[in-house]
């Protein structure tokens, strides 16, 4: 979506400038009472090894928001590359990613859940 200059500026001007001196806290300090309840609150949360699995799960593959590619995608770099039809370099353009990207996924680098 491409948003016209004046709605830009409308953006701008509408969004507080809380940097330097607009900011609340600035040239403040949190009480001690404050600081030792951050600190109770940063030691208290503790993420479990299981949580951190299920974390780690919903984020591979195409579930990451940064993949660029899909399963089928990297089924197909792998048959095109094994069947000698393309080399790393016009995988890379075909499928608009870098050669190390394709590297990484013939050699199973990557992708080893497929």
């Amino acid at each position: 979506m491409e948003f016209s200059n004046e709605h830009k500026r409308n953006i701008s001007l509408s969004h507080a400038d809380v940097s330097g001196e607009n900011n609340p806290m600035f040239g403040k300090n949190h009480s001690v009472e404050a600081k030792e309840k951050i600190r109770n609150f940063r030691l208290s949360y503790k993420i479990t090894d299981e949580t951190k699995i299920k974390m780690s799960l919903k984020q591979k593959g195409e579930n990451n928001p940064n993949s660029k590619l899909r399963e089928k995608d990297v089924i197909q770099i792998r048959e095109h590359y094994n069947s000698n039809n393309y080399s790393q370099k016009e995988l890379s353009v075909m499928f608009n990613i870098k050669p190390a990207a394709i590297y990484k996924i013939v050699h199973r680098i990557t992708w080893k859940n497929i």
